[in-house]
């Protein structure tokens, strides 16, 4: 849309048709008080607090509601807009406990700011204040103080409008009006932890968080979550280096304005027991801690003399990590035999994804898709915040169609459905490109004709293929489905480990260099790798980042794998099976204490910063390689991760275009890829 001139307290200014005065203001510096609106939620205007003059108009309008139109001149300050402010933040704290002391949201709640700024100086009220419950538990995450409500339904909104599920409502009318859960006895919402960032007083507050610290307490950092691929901002809030709390950042080209649960929760972790803090060595069956120059010399002579070598790695290391730990193996120690803990898909699958197409942009262009086919595992539980992307675009009514092998909530909202086993996948998605391809019902089962007929017409189509150790054979079904508009659908293969498409893309797969380039000899992969150990092939493995404690992030660890009688030289941040064996262990940083960058499956290379003070003496995984390649012989001089990832820029062809990232990300183009 052009562009419209408004006036607003009486400075003149360009901003974008149509959008509200309240967003308007914002872009221009001006601040207009509210309290329901959110951009990531519907418009209501229920709190009053917004209104604004404008002129013409024959009363106060309400700014969150109001679109701009050419010519509009707006006061923010007008006697009547200041007395409004004044009747409304009195008339809100009229029956409010006024308990700001000792108040979670203290120090970082609206209603406790623009009472300062825009409320009266006292309140005429000499009555007894209504009160009712307090710190009632809603649910796992969450306690509701229903004294401090303002009624403002953003949390209503969201439980409905984000998730679905839901749960929360207003009961009751006039005066008596509340917040109550409409169904069940708690909340069984995997993303509530967001209804404590997003409720502007106090009345939704985290149970975990709950009289920890004060925000100025704190020191607070934006980086990437590592729980899940999707890769979605958040802020890691810490006090005397100590995790207290994860929230939300925005972030609209990934994950909106909201996290999931697993991934506000589950980096707790990092507070938790058994962390390598000082280099460990073997001796008489024990491990002790030792000096720096001892550890490396004896894993530098552990990998020299007792090789041939191999490296598994945990699936949440950086992109610098990564191609550090590749490159040791490849110039270093002379092997391609490398992978990741959570090996699937093969990195086969996204070179030819990548190389060949079609491929789509980014998490938004769900929302603006024809049609959406979901094959393979609940993405509700392996990608939450891409099934509420999934959510949103079906609220614009976008036709979504899911062929899996476990039940998933999208067919109680309205999307069609078909279930079968995981070795059926493939003929399953084949009879479904048959049946689109055709037009019509063809004879390939009427559930699978449903899928198609559902999605009939609607171009282009986005399939998500989230299904890890079935990508490779359900690629070729996978195009044949999106056919009919080759030039417009996108395919989208989704890794199970955080990192596994990072790792992928900077080289550490076993028959691809660094920006999908065939390595000259390819090496083994996990499977082989755990063979040949158990062989006696396989005389020293390096693991790297392969054991943190079991509620890291919400699901079991890794089963462990017998690598035989090889000699194991650890990275780690924690103790665990891994160590058990080891024959020197050293000390490296845990995911938050760490900065680099790290890719999800929209090749988005995304930041990640260090927002924790690394433990004793730990250091990052890329210098630990580093150390070791040049006690063997090689000479690296990488002095920050900043220098790790030019050098990633310089091999990998698709990251050469990446000289700035930027905040929110930026991906990468498969053009350098494409096949002739």
């Amino acid at each position: 849309m052009a562009d419209v001139q408004i006036t607003i307290n009486g400075r003149a200014a360009s901003v974008r048709a149509g959008i509200s005065i309240l967003e308007a203001a914002k872009q221009t510096g001006v601040e207009i008080p509210h309290f329901c609106y959110h951009p990531g939620l519907t418009v209501v205007g229920v709190c009053r607090m917004c209104l604004v003059q404008v002129k013409g108009a024959p009363k106060l309008v309400i700014a969150c509601n109001t679109p701009v139109s050419d010519g509009m001149v707006i006061d923010t300050k007008s006697p009547e807009v200041v007395g409004a402010q004044n009747g409304m933040i009195e008339f809100l704290l009229l029956d409010h406990p006024l308990d700001c002391p000792i108040c979670d949201k203290g120090g970082e709640c609206p209603l406790q700011d623009f009472t300062q700024r825009y409320g009266p100086k006292g309140s005429r009220l000499d009555l007894p204040k209504q009160t009712t419950y307090k710190r009632r538990p809603l649910g796992p995450h969450i306690l509701f103080d229903e004294e401090r409500c303002i009624l403002c339904w953003r949390c209503t909104r969201f439980s409905e409008e984000v998730t679905g599920y839901s749960e929360l409502g207003l009961v009751r009318r006039g005066s008596r009006t509340q917040i109550d859960l409409m169904h069940g006895d708690q909340l069984d919402d995997p993303f509530q932890g967001n209804l404590a960032d997003i409720c502007p007083v106090g009345a939704l507050t985290s149970r975990q968080f709950r009289f920890q610290a004060r925000p100025w307490e704190m020191r607070r950092k934006k980086t990437t979550c590592q729980i899940c691929s999707v890769g979605c901002s958040m802020e890691a809030w810490s006090l005397k280096g100590r995790l207290v709390r994860i929230t939300a950042a925005e972030n609209l080209s990934v994950n909106d304005y909201w996290i999931c649960d697993r991934g506000r929760y589950g980096h707790e972790y990092q507070n938790g027991p058994g962390r390598v803090t000082q280099p460990l060595v073997r001796r008489v069956g024990e491990l002790v801690a030792t000096s720096w120059q001892e550890a490396l010399a004896t894993a530098a002579e552990e990998l020299r003399e007792r090789g041939p070598a191999a490296i598994v790695a945990g699936d949440d290391l950086t992109n610098e990590d990564y191609f550090a730990l590749q490159r040791l193996a490849r110039e270093t120690l002379g092997t391609g035999d490398m992978d990741l803990i959570e090996p699937a898909p093969a990195a086969d699958v996204y070179a030819d994804l990548f190389g060949s197409g079609p491929v789509w942009g980014s998490a938004p262009d769900l929302e603006t898709a024809g049609a959406i086919l979901i094959v393979g595992e609940d993405l509700e539980r392996t990608h939450p915040v891409l099934f509420l992307r999934l959510r949103k675009a079906m609220r614009r009514g976008v036709p979504v169609a899911y062929l899996g092998y476990e039940r998933s909530r999208l067919e109680t909202l309205g999307a069609a459905t078909e279930l079968c086993e995981p070795a059926e996948l493939a003929g399953r998605l084949s009879a479904f490109a048959a049946a689109r391809q055709a037009g019509v019902r063809a004879a390939v089962g009427a559930h699978t004709s449903a899928l198609a007929e559902k999605l009939a017409g609607r171009e282009p189509l986005k399939l998500v293929i989230n299904a890890p150790s079935r990508a490779a054979e359900l690629l070729a079904a996978a195009r044949a489905a999106c056919a009919p508009a080759a030039g417009l659908a996108g395919i989208q293969v989704l890794p199970r480990g955080a990192n596994a498409q990072g790792a992928r893309d900077v080289g550490l797969a076993s028959a691809f260099l660094p920006g999908y380039r065939r390595a000259p000899a390819a090496g083994r992969n996990l499977d082989a790798i755990a063979r040949a150990a158990q062989a006696g092939e396989i005389g020293t493995v390096l693991l790297v980042q392969l054991d943190k404690p079991a509620a890291g992030n919400g699901a079991a660890p890794p089963v462990p794998i017998d690598f035989g009688r090889a000699r194991r030289v650890v990275f780690a941040s924690f103790l665990g099976p891994a160590c058990e064996a080891a024959d020197v262990v050293l000390p490296a940083q845990t995911p938050l204490e760490s900065s680099g960058t790290r890719t999800n499956p929209d090749r988005r290379v995304l930041p990640v910063s260090r927002t924790m003070p690394p433990a004793g003496v730990s250091q990052p995984v890329w210098a630990l390689a580093q150390a070791l390649s040049n006690l063997l012989g090689n000479a690296w001089n990488h002095a920050s991760e900043q220098d790790v990832f030019a050098a990633i820029r310089n091999e990998a062809a698709p990251y050469r275009a990446l000289e700035e990232i930027g905040p929110g990300g930026k991906a990468w183009d498969t053009t350098s890829l494409r096949t002739a």
